[in-house]
């Protein structure tokens, strides 16, 4: 059974490592977890123009921030040891998995890096923090390489009560570490709703 790494859970959130490329990303869904502290759960996944040229995993690692800016910080250290690149053809965009298990505290990480289309994180365990109240907005930078990528849920949630925090569908950040999103105009005639399991 592979072991989980040693997570950082930092007051501060980490900067960016030094020329990484800023890719502010769609927030698909963001769920936090904090119903008692065995149960405590970090899981978002983000969408667009995930650009892995030059970027590997298996040899850099990689580094996921999640925080309010304030009260809340997880940053989960993702080392390369146990990051894979699944099999397929040359000539399709790469996909890299990572998976770590640790029994001995049943906590653990999966993360999905798909090459132009998807970022997925999932952890779970009694390590991580509590929420500690209702947290407003959170960020989500994920770091691997040169890359960083990043994604804004704020505005309106579907849950935040200081147990659960449910967000889905929020549009990239104008920038990574920006706390403002610009809305087209034309999004205010649309609608559509996002499911999200509780």
């Amino acid at each position: 059974m592979k072991t989980l790494r040693p997570l950082l859970f930092l007051l501060l959130a980490v900067a960016p490592p030094a020329g990484a490329v800023d890719t502010p990303l769609l927030g698909k869904t963001l769920r936090l977890r904090d119903t008692m502290p065995g149960k405590r759960s970090v899981a978002f996944v983000l969408t667009g123009a995930v650009d892995l040229t030059g970027v590997d995993p298996t040899q850099d690692g990689c580094t996921v921030t999640v925080s309010n800016g304030g009260s809340y910080t997880v940053t989960l250290s993702l080392p390369a040891a146990d990051w894979k690149k699944a099999k397929g053809k040359s000539t399709k965009p790469p996909t890299y998995k990572y998976v770590a298990h640790d029994g001995a505290t049943g906590s653990g990480v999966v993360a999905v890096l798909k090459a132009g289309t998807l970022v997925k994180v999932s952890a779970h365990g009694p390590l991580l923090p509590a929420l500690g109240g209702p947290l407003g907005s959170v960020s989500v930078s994920v770091d691997a390489g040169t890359l960083h990528l990043c994604a804004l849920f704020g505005g309106k949630l579907k849950k935040d009560d200081g147990k659960k925090f449910l967000a889905a569908k929020a549009p990239a950040p104008d920038a990574c570490g920006s706390t403002t999103t610009t809305i087209p105009p034309c999004a205010a005639t649309t609608s559509s709703t996002a499911r999200i399991r509780s």
